[in-house]
């Protein structure tokens, strides 16, 4: 057997188009899902780390003074305690007339962001400001170019009072947190927003030494008990849980849509060396009868047939893992985040981890692929007839023609043997072009699903334009932001009909890594924004209308029960009704107002309200917005946050459309690769195989041209076999990366038409990959193919 192995090893040593082309296929899988899942990883942690230096494990929001940080840093357990002025909503109007909401921070809060870069100077005097904005932010917008502008800042104070504040923009920063719940925030000194807080502190963020060892759900009740019982008034409180980070759980449904399809190229690995590994155990047949009747068993078979690829495997694996190791750090920043400069300060912030359990994960799988697909072959080595195999001619030309000079019936004859006689190589040409042909059909089903939600918001739901404002007030403002905001709707002009609701997001309450929304409808119509496509509307506590997407995915209906985990605990809802709105990303649920304030812990349109408006005809969408801002604006303590029509969510669907066809097509020209590379190994060692049967064509006359055409009949055989492997794979990779990109785009149920498994993604572009890497490998082959010497054998 210890002999066996070595001369393995000699085979994997000699063969090195077999070596480079499964270590190419090897690379390329382990590499791109390993610097995607590396990055992912490093991405979702700098976010936690992040959060927690701003808003510590528990952030307590409210009004607090110094007496109340000394209470809450004499609880037991708790490593520190920072105070903070934020006003989580502002609005500042520009010279032109253009209003934006923000957030408004002081100085001392803007120095504990670890990850941030700052173009002109921090503000030195009352009056002075500095505009600053997430990645992705609203500097996109244009507002990069305010600087030395002076703006108009309005706010309610902690009283409750409106606020006007004239600030110039003495400097832009950039960063990667977001500041009070928004992406663009207002940076001013401590005078300014002493003008709204009047000295007392809105934020409070406590840590503890251990997250992991601490209840923070009931450290974060005892503070606030604490808190309270001392004087302090407490909104709410947020505990930073890693598994319950909204930011967090964003980022990994957003890089998912990259990881999944990337995954996909993992199927490759064992594909090469079972097709190829095959196909040696038929060129060698009469070998392995000669080690079978010399004694050999399935050992010192495995050991001689195995060694090479698990050899050329493990190489692969070797240089894949060096590859992550590698790069993760340098794409990371030049590539995944978005801007070198912040990427540079993060990266120093918090470090690069390449977690040794991540490589170990992806070693155990490409090992496992690369032990399969070497062991495969074995198979067909024990179904070897050691006497027949023994008294067989070596030259098996007995339905080739003596000279052919062009491609006929035999051709396609020959072509059906040399494909139906080799399973092993059939399987693995049919798996890899099924992949291939499974991504344009993976395409083809979300962008049916797109083209659904675009044709459900285009003719189907009735709201033409869409509005939420929220309350600029600290505390209770004057009036219920839903009741101004339906009162504004019943005295303009132009409505038809609407719906006002309110909602409370919550991060993984189903279980499935999601944003859930738990709806109420306060005032008019919820067939607006919520029409049914069965069932009713809830009419009592406990009961819930869900969206379709939700039911699609979690496959519940009318009469279910669904399990929800809120801040409050669990809590089970029965399924009344089927909504058809996506709202968002598709997870809601519709229950009664009353039960909203029950499970919430806030009645429902006190602070925001959404508005859903069906519009009379003829009335212009935008010039209806319009109005709409400018009688929110005028109540003083209301803002619009949010605003679009019909148009927009039509144009968003489209950009979302576009990103998943880009990304597609990325995995795409990646996949073809891998199958290009795995389709002409397959091709050189069967033809290696076939050595002496291809010289003694050769030398009868046989053309090039008649086995180009063998090879194409066959790339084409192969390819009609693979076309129910291509709807398979193609519905499950839609399906997949639909329930992992839930959180960043929304889930998508996919649809596959009849047409779409019959495309030019399907036939032609697995058979131009297929046929051009086939003949360049033979080509390479009959190149190096000695005649002479093999016919003299």
């Amino acid at each position: 057997m210890r002999l066996a192995f070595k001369a393995g090893l000699r085979q994997g040593f000699r063969g090195r188009l077999e070596t480079l082309t499964l270590v190419a296929v090897i690379l390329l899988a382990v590499g791109l899902y390993g610097v995607f899942i590396v990055s992912a990883d490093n991405m979702s942690r700098h976010v936690y780390l992040q959060m927690r230096d701003r808003i510590g494990d528990v952030m307590v929001a409210g009004v607090f003074t110094e007496e109340h940080r000394d209470v809450a840093a004499g609880i037991d357990g708790v490593e520190s305690v920072d105070l903070a002025k934020v006003i989580p909503l502002a609005v500042i109007e520009t010279v032109e007339g253009e209003q934006y909401t923000v957030a408004v921070a002081d100085i001392q809060y803007f120095n504990r962001l670890a990850v941030k870069d700052v173009e002109g100077r921090m503000p030195e005097s009352p009056g002075e400001a500095v505009l600053y904005w997430a990645l992705g932010g609203m500097g996109r917008a244009g507002l990069e170019d305010l600087m030395g502008e002076e703006l108009l800042l309005r706010l309610y104070s902690i009283e409750g009072k409106p606020l006007e504040l004239r600030v110039r923009i003495v400097g832009i920063a950039r960063g990667f947190e977001w500041i009070g719940g928004r992406q663009t925030a207002l940076i001013v000194g401590e005078r300014d927003i002493d003008n709204a807080v009047n000295g007392f502190y809105t934020m409070m963020a406590v840590k503890v030494p251990n997250p992991e060892a601490v209840d923070l759900d009931e450290l974060a009740d005892e503070i606030r008990q604490r808190l309270e019982a001392s004087g302090a008034i407490v909104s709410f409180t947020w505990v930073n849980k890693p598994e319950e980070n909204p930011v967090k759980a964003l980022l990994e449904g957003a890089m998912s849509v990259f990881t999944t399809p990337a995954s996909l190229l993992f199927l490759l690995i064992p594909l090469l060396p079972a097709a190829a590994g095959s196909a040696m155990i038929v060129r060698d047949s009469r070998m392995i009868a000669v080690m079978r009747a010399m004694g050999a068993g399935l050992p010192e078979i495995a050991s001689y047939y195995a060694a090479p690829w698990l050899f050329r495997g493990f190489l692969g694996l070797a240089l894949g893992l060096s590859f992550v190791y590698a790069a993760s750090a340098p794409l990371y920043t030049r590539l995944f985040v978005g801007d070198s400069e912040i990427a540079t300060v993060l990266y120093n912030a918090y470090g690069f981890e390449v977690e040794p359990s991540l490589l170990a994960k992806l070693a155990l799988v490409g090992a496992g692929g690369v032990v399969a697909g070497a062991l495969a072959p074995l198979l067909l080595a024990l179904r070897v007839d050691v006497v027949r195999a023994i008294q067989s001619s070596s030259l098996p030309l007995l339905i080739t023609p003596p000279k052919i000079h062009v491609p006929g019936p035999l051709v396609i004859v020959e072509a059906f043997r040399d494909i139906l006689s080799r399973p092993f190589k059939l399987a693995a040409l049919a798996l890899a072009l099924g992949i291939l042909a499974g991504i344009p059909v993976a395409t083809s089903a979300l962008s049916n699903s797109l083209d659904d939600v675009k044709n459900l918001y285009s003719n189907v739901m009735p709201p033409d334009v869409f509005v939420e404002v929220q309350s600029l007030a600290l505390g209770t403002p004057p009036q219920p932001a839903a009741q101004v905001l339906s009162g504004i709707l019943r005295g303009l002009e132009g409505v038809k009909a609407y719906t006002v609701f309110d909602s409370a997001s919550y991060v993984n309450a189903l279980g499935i890594k999601e944003f859930t929304q738990l709806v109420a409808v306060v005032d008019g119509d919820p067939g607006v924004a919520f029409p049914l496509a069965e069932g009713r509307y809830p009419e009592k506590p406990g009961e819930a209308v869900v969206s379709e997407a939700l039911s699609g995915l979690l496959d519940v209906g009318v009469g279910d029960r669904i399990a929800l985990k809120l801040e409050g605990g669990e809590v089970e809802l029965v399924v009344v009704g089927v909504s058809k709105a996506r709202l968002n990303n598709g997870f809601y649920l519709v229950v009664a107002s009353g039960y909203f304030g029950e499970a919430t812990g806030r009645e429902p349109g006190v602070h925001s309200a959404t508005a859903h408006i069906d519009l009379s005809d003829g009335v212009d969408p935008e010039d209806f917005l319009a109005r709409v801002e400018e009688e929110v604006s005028s109540k003083g303590f209301l803002t619009v946050v949010f605003k679009a029509s019909r148009a927009d969510i039509v144009n968003a669907i489209d950009s979302v459309s576009i990103l998943y066809k880009a990304i597609m097509s990325g995995i795409g020209l990646l996949a073809a690769a891998g199958v290009a590379i795995t389709i002409g190994s397959i091709f050189a060692v069967d033809a290696s195989s076939r050595a002496r049967e291809i010289a003694g064509l050769l030398a009868m006359g046989a053309r090039f041209r008649r086995i180009a055409a063998s090879t194409t009949i066959q790339t084409l055989l192969s390819i009609i076999a693979s076309l129910p492997l291509a709807y398979a794979s193609g519905y499950t990779i839609a399906r997949v990366i639909s329930e992992r990109a839930a959180l960043a785009v929304g889930y998508l149920p996919p649809r596959i038409e009849a047409g779409d498994i019959l495309t030019a993604g399907t036939i032609v572009l697995p058979l131009l990959v297929g046929a051009v890497s086939a003949l360049a490998s033979l080509i390479l082959f009959l190149r190096r193919l000695r005649i002479i010497e093999l016919l003299r054998e």
